[in-house]
């Protein structure tokens, strides 16, 4: 599996360093791995 196939790593001006998921993960799994790992959804950005 190549790094970097399921998320997307950047920083954001207001909220520092945050991740999106890829198409290639199903949503619900995303939002359920990325909560569990201490990250929260970014309000008025969908995906972050």
């Amino acid at each position: 599996m190549r790094p970097g196939t399921h998320f997307a790593f950047g920083d954001h001006e207001e909220h520092g360093f945050v991740v999106s998921f890829t198409a290639d993960l199903p949503a619900h799994l995303a939002h359920w791995y990325l909560e569990r790992e201490q990250f929260e959804p970014v309000p008025g950005e969908p995906g972050l």
